[in-house]
């Protein structure tokens, strides 16, 4: 059985009503019974800047640095990423 966790500490600083700053470490962590998977699966630290320039439509600007363990191999990769991420919020709430 293969499980695997998410650990994650997320810090938000909003600058303004549009401009956030978020940091943020997240490690993931193999727990099934697999024998072949150790424990260690991935740490994340992403640092990013969103921009909400209207209340449900906005954008993110991300750094993040993904240290990783190859699957199947003794083998860490150090990557990293710029991501452009943009963002709609849709209101699921059914009006009666």
């Amino acid at each position: 059985l293969d499980l695997r966790s998410r650990y994650r500490l997320e810090f938000r600083y909003q600058l303004n009503e549009t401009v956030t700053i978020r940091m943020l470490d997240e490690i993931l962590l193999n727990i099934g019974n697999n024998p072949d998977k150790e424990l260690f699966d991935q740490n994340r630290i992403a640092l990013g800047l969103q921009y909400f320039p209207f209340e449900k439509f906005g954008f993110e600007l991300a750094y993040i640095n993904l240290f990783q363990k190859e699957s199947e191999s003794k083998i860490f990769i150090n990557r990293h990423i710029v991501r452009f991420t943009s963002f709609l919020i849709i209101n699921s709430k059914i009006s009666q």
